[in-house]
């Protein structure tokens, strides 16, 4: 009996201790994995980046203050977007690895050699870090891997955010101007200069705001300055995005030596700017070349249109009306 007892406790022992050690395991099990940094880089280290993706490759390089493309003969990229694409990048976090096996690195899309994306982050000639974008498991989420490490994760991301042509990463406000710069405008045979600044007047709004004064020394007789539509033109001017960087070497389809517009602007200072914009013959296809650019530029649709009815003569001028005379220089009233 004794013998009986002594065996029963120490079973009892036993399953504590087995009951014990299950609780602890189940506990770690459930217990959540300190994320970590999917790289370990420093930002203002970064000076060269390179992306790579079955639609091609292309690579970044930092100058001074400003990102240049290589590829396109050191072409302006576009500053903001690759800051935040830095920021993607360092902020990366890991999680519970979905497998550390190299077999399973093909079938996530994160081998070596089999990717959605592949980054690789360089400071001059030394690798900093590199990085594996594959396949998606939901919206902007990403499977990945470190270079460095076998271990696949999710991050949140989406490879859109990662394109891998030239013509994403360019600079497409290149030909930005300050419209304030713009002192006199030539276009379809009008010149128009600025004259000042008109008094303030109320809006709807009960804002009240001052307008450049523009002016023409050429008005045919009986026609006025539509001042609000010079002003339309000189916006549109001034922040004229691209779409596409050519390169520098003039071609016949681009039909500039016939321009469906040119504009010439005269900057404060004395600068001069000459615009030709071109159509290729039967398509909607325009290219435009500026006088202080080496490369000619491909223009969206949707920018040249309002560009081509707001540099037209029946946009910018109008009849004068008929009663009271009008100034035929400035198109308003004369003054009392």
């Amino acid at each position: 009996m004794q013998k009986t007892i002594k065996l029963l406790a120490a079973l009892l022992v036993v399953q504590l201790l087995l009951a014990a050690g299950l609780g602890l395991f189940n506990r770690g099990l459930s217990m959540p994995v300190e994320p970590t940094p999917l790289i370990a880089v420093a930002k203002e280290d970064i000076d060269h980046i390179t992306l790579e993706g079955a639609d091609g490759k292309v690579s970044l390089v930092k100058q001074g203050a400003g990102w240049q493309l290589p590829q396109v003969n050191g072409f302006p990229a576009d500053h903001a977007r690759i800051a935040e694409l830095i920021d993607q990048l360092v902020s990366l976090q890991t999680g519970l690895p979905l497998s550390t096996h190299r077999a399973a690195q093909e079938r996530f899309k994160v081998s070596d050699d089999l990717y959605e994306r592949r980054i690789t982050l360089a400071q001059g000639d030394k690798s900093l870090a590199r990085l594996y974008l594959g396949t998606t498991p939901g919206m902007r989420l990403v499977q990945a891997r470190n270079g460095d490490s076998d271990a696949i994760v999710t991050v949140k991301m989406a490879v859109h955010e990662v394109p891998t042509k030239t013509d994403d990463w360019i600079d497409k406000a290149v030909l930005t101007l300050s419209k304030s710069t713009i002192d006199a405008l030539s276009v379809n045979g009008l010149r128009i200069q600025r004259s000042g600044t008109e008094p303030a007047q109320e809006n709807t709004q009960g804002d009240t705001a001052s307008q450049t004064a523009w002016s023409s020394d050429n008005l045919k007789q009986g026609s006025t300055l539509n001042t609000q539509a010079v002003e339309r033109l000189a916006e549109l001017l001034a922040d004229l995005p691209i779409d596409k960087v050519l390169g520098s070497e003039a071609k016949a389809e681009y039909a500039l030596d016939h321009p469906v517009l040119e504009v010439a602007i005269t900057l404060a200072g004395g600068d001069r700017l000459l615009y030709r914009l071109g159509k290729t013959a039967d398509t909607e296809v325009y290219t435009l070349k500026v006088s202080n650019r080496a490369e000619y530029f491909r223009l969206a649709n949707y920018i040249v249109k309002p560009l081509l009815a707001a540099a037209s003569l029946d946009r910018l001028t109008e009849t004068a009306p008929q009663a009271g005379e009008m100034n035929a220089t400035t198109g308003q009233p004369p003054s009392d």
